[in-house]
């Protein structure tokens, strides 16, 4: 028999598989996600202890970071801290190392955030801002998601934004939001050298033909809105996640590759490839890619999808997807709370134990373990 424990404050959830039940005879490729609904749904777990008082007291500390689980419902742990007088419009995150996130506020375009976490997934020290250096003011706007890449020895952060139109001021035409991908070199000291490609969005839309309709129009009209990254080391290939426009009703990953991955950051380094249509379950409404994360082993990846636009109706989910051209998925049983608009996740390990972390842009975050 082999048992995974919850260990947060709350219920300790401990899941029992027995030898030869299916779980144990399921492909390599995707244990890391029976794993992880193993970790959040209690249909297959044993629970026990009182639930988790829901009291909290002004300006403490919250209790923990692990992600409460309440039937198959997963809700966020605030942060401690408040970007000025707004939350931490978390969007996207990668782990730097163990217990060690950076993670991005789609309001914030000049630095990333840093998240220290305890062993037991508590947030460790106040967040940490870490700014852009090399970064022009107003070369970006609306950072959406963050890839992790060690190329040569060397660990990059690639950060993409929106790319979307953004409405005119009093009555104006609409315009294109500052944008640019961006190359962020980690120094050994943790300066983040950072390189913009300034002309990727108009090089993007005339090399993907299935985005160019949309370049031009208003996000909540399905017009261009991108809000997942990934990266895919064996490939060489940043995944761009498209939340509009959608292809047959359903959402894609744009395959870029870097023909030198090292090399020099302009689009005549990048090939874009077809996109891949991600077979999600069909729901009320459409749904787009929200976020993406790459498994420690780079064998898969776990992507967020959600309602494209905000007319849709359709809740939060995860599915893990192998990569591959056929956009074959697997979905995670278990839902998110109403208020959690769990838009960035990545996965790390937390106290030597490998975890998925959760941010949500409403201002808080959670930790899953594996």
């Amino acid at each position: 028999m082999v048992q995974y424990r919850h260990l947060g404050l709350g219920p300790r959830v401990v899941v029992e598989i027995q030898p030869g039940e299916p779980v144990i005879m399921l492909p390599f490729g995707i244990r890391l996600s029976v794993l992880f609904v193993l970790a959040v749904t209690l249909s297959v777990a044993i629970v026990e202890g009182a639930q988790k008082s829901k009291k909290k007291g002004k300006g403490k500390e919250p209790a923990a970071a692990a992600v409460p689980v309440q039937g198959n419902v997963v809700t966020p742990v605030p942060f401690r801290e408040r970007n000025g007088k707004d939350v931490f419009n978390a969007s996207g995150i990668v782990a730097l190392g163990d217990s060690h996130f950076v993670f991005v506020d789609n309001n914030t375009n000049d630095a990333l955030l840093e998240l220290r976490l305890t062993p037991d997934g508590k947030q460790a020290t106040p967040i940490a801002r870490l700014p852009l250096r090399g970064l022009a003011p107003g070369t970006v706007d609306d950072i959406e998601d963050l890839a992790l890449a060690e190329i040569d020895g060397r660990k990059y952060i690639f950060a993409t934004p929106s790319f979307s139109m953004k409405a005119g001021k009093k009555g104006a035409k609409d315009v294109v939001r500052p944008s640019a991908l961006l190359r962020i070199a980690v120094a050994d000291d943790g300066t983040l050298n950072t390189e913009a490609m300034t002309d990727f969005r108009d090089w993007f839309v005339k090399s993907v033909p299935a985005i160019a309709a949309a370049a031009t129009v208003d996000p909540e009209s399905g017009g261009l809105n991108v809000e997942g990254l990934g990266w895919d080391a064996k490939q060489q290939t940043l995944l761009i996640g498209v939340r509009t426009p959608l292809v047959d009703q359903l959402p894609i990953i744009v395959p870029v590759r870097l023909k030198v991955p090292a090399g020099p950051w302009t689009t005549s380094n990048l090939e874009a490839l077809a996109p891949i249509k991600l077979l999600v379950d069909r729901g009320p409404g459409a749904q787009g890619v929200r976020g993406v994360a790459t498994r420690l082993d780079g064998k898969g990846f776990l992507v967020v999808v959600a309602n494209a636009t905000s007319k849709d109706n359709a809740p939060f989910a995860v599915y893990a997807w192998d990569g591959l051209d056929g956009g074959n998925v697997s979905k995670f049983p278990h839902a998110f709370a109403d208020r959690m608009k769990a838009e960035g996740l990545t996965i790390g390990t937390v106290g030597g134990r490998q975890v998925v972390v959760v941010v949500d842009d409403g201002g808080g975050f959670g930790v899953v373990w594996l």
